[in-house]
């Protein structure tokens, strides 16, 4: 199949059209190739798209030659290794995250997902980091968190955020965590029931008359962030805006 213009493969060399011959089943079998294609991957879709890779064979040298000299760059060059990892762990948190609000027979696979990697690269990143920072965290910590998982849409950063609040409970962190995600506020008398010892409290600070008093109380969140003052401040109501328009 001839490559699409613009894209680089690294399966045949650009602009080859190599001619290829596919295993068939019983081969495929005594390889052990859908076993294999098994153990790296739970979704029937990524198989499927693995398997028809692996039992396409094709005796053009220039293309043997291609993936030789692929593999070989990749092997011996330790920064692209390092990178492609970093890659890899993004898909794998996009495998974990991207099925959100779908049934697992519905759900997204990774090969679909792959192109919102740009979208969600510093999604991903943060997430490797609080990762690391979880991991490291004790119950003598202080985790200051804000606007974490932030990045992505509402919900998916919700999704994620109510997670990483629920381990942050399990370790007994302390934890200070700055969101515009009321929501998480409003889950937390479920998620504190799973603990006796530990809890998690939403906090706010005290406004009079719209003016910010610096000081915080327990209470659920008011919903409004300041935003209404900060239109008034920078004349963006829509008073504001028709009035000097």
């Amino acid at each position: 199949m001839k490559q699409k213009e613009n894209t680089v493969s690294l399966l045949t060399p650009p602009g080859s059209a190599p001619h290829y011959k596919t295993l068939s089943e019983a081969a495929v079998h005594d390889l052990g190739l859908d076993y294999l294609c098994a153990q790296i991957t739970d979704k029937k879709q990524e198989q499927t798209l693995l398997l028809s890779v692996l039992s396409k064979m094709t005796d053009d040298p220039a293309v043997t030659q291609y993936r030789s000299d692929v593999f070989a760059d990749i092997y011996q060059n330790e920064a692209m290794c390092d990178e492609i990892l970093r890659v890899l762990d993004q898909i794998d948190f996009l495998r974990d995250y991207g099925s959100i609000g779908r049934t697992h027979d519905e759900a997204k696979g990774v090969w679909d997902l792959m192109h919102r990697l740009d979208d969600l690269g510093r999604l991903g990143e943060e997430c490797r980091q609080f990762r690391e920072i979880y991991a490291d965290s004790t119950q003598n910590s202080l985790l200051l968190l804000n606007e974490t998982f932030s990045t992505t849409s509402f919900e998916e950063g919700y999704f994620i955020a109510k997670d990483a609040v629920r381990a942050i409970l399990d370790k007994g962190i302390r934890t200070i965590y700055n969101t515009h995600m009321h929501k998480l506020a409003f889950d937390l008398e479920e998620l504190n029931r799973s603990y006796d010892s530990v809890r998690a409290v939403s906090l706010i600070v005290k406004a009079d008359g719209g003016k910010r008093s610096f000081q915080i109380e327990i209470a659920p969140p008011e919903g409004m962030s300041y935003a209404g003052d900060i239109a008034r401040k920078y004349g963006v109501t829509y008073e504001m805006l028709v009035g000097h328009s």
